[in-house]
């Protein structure tokens, strides 16, 4: 429901009007336009900067090299940052209490399915526990975009991604990169780390949010709410083709949106040498989120 009156929204909106076009035919310096320029650049700039986090094809088509390693170019998108702090999340230095060590992520888009040639995530050196160092990964994403070229731009449906398709190195070969011995995968890499990541995607987005924006999703709004990670899928199509889940749940008369996370995990052991030490996870694009937050969240069904 509207915050003002139909008689206020329709005062202000012929205000702005009969200002422009005065403005276009005799330019001016308007007090009224440039408060409203202002305005839209600080109502819209978080939206702007989780496009900017996702990778937004929009913004930049993917690079998709045929090298791991795509070219640095200032015209097609090289990775997807939220996927290199999805890698940071997934490797859990912290949790192995490696204060000496870091991660320094290169995200690359490719075609996840793509075969001739593969495309898989990479930790490029070693590092001892007693001296500071920097893990050099690499991370494979593919934005997913469900409805962006097939249905017409009305602004009802989402323009970000429904998905990053994420190929990570697990934490279990991370934590053996990072200096340590006789690493448990059942330790490591059997929890919901999928989620995590998620979860940090929505705390993100909330951080940026303007704050009569997150008051009103707060207030009025149906959450995005993280659920436990669907799978393993460990055989490479599954995976790709087990899309993101968001399903409308209702709780005690309370109505959130479960967001759940297809993975895909093998162990640096795994029987097939070419499949191992793998994380795999369909991330939350922040830009999502935002969307929701702003708008999606906002309708009355809760449409997402």
């Amino acid at each position: 429901r509207s915050e003002v009156s139909k008689a206020d929204g329709f005062e202000t909106i012929s205000q702005v009007l009969v200002e422009y076009f005065e403005n276009f035919h005799a330019p001016k310096n308007s007090e009224i336009l440039n408060k409203l320029r202002d305005w839209t650049k600080e109502f819209l700039s978080p939206i702007a900067t989780g496009f900017e986090m996702e990778g937004y094809y929009n913004f930049k088509p993917p690079c998709y090299n045929k090298t791991l390693e795509n070219a640095k170019s200032h015209t097609c998108g090289h990775g997807s940052q939220w996927s290199n702090r999805g890698q940071v999340i997934m490797g859990g230095l912290d949790e192995a209490g490696l204060r000496n060590v870091s991660i320094t992520n290169d995200d690359n888009f490719h075609r996840v399915y793509s075969v001739t040639p593969t495309h898989l995530p990479q930790v490029n050196n070693s590092c001892t526990r007693d001296k500071l160092c920097s893990l050099a990964t690499m991370t494979v994403s593919e934005n997913y975009y469900e409805r962006l070229d097939s249905v017409l731009d009305t602004g009802f449906y989402p323009e970000s991604a429904w998905e990053i398709k994420c190929k990570m190195s697990s934490r279990q070969r991370i934590w053996e990169k990072a200096g340590m011995k006789n690493v448990n995968f059942n330790k490591t890499d059997l929890g919901d780390i999928c989620k995590d990541i998620n979860q940090a995607s929505l705390e993100y987005a909330e951080k940026i949010t303007g704050e009569k924006t997150l008051a009103r999703y707060n207030k009025v709004g149906v959450p995005y709410v993280m659920g436990a990670d669907m799978g393993p899928y460990n055989e490479g199509p599954l995976w790709i083709w087990h899309y993101m889940n968001y399903t409308l749940v209702e709780d005690k008369g309370k109505k959130e949106v479960l967001v759940r996370s297809p993975m895909m995990r093998t162990p640096t052991d795994y029987p097939i040498p070419a499949a191992r030490g793998f994380h795999y996870c369909k991330l939350l694009s922040p830009a999502r989120v935002l969307e929701h937050i702003y708008i999606d969240s906002l309708r009355s069904e809760g449409r997402f």
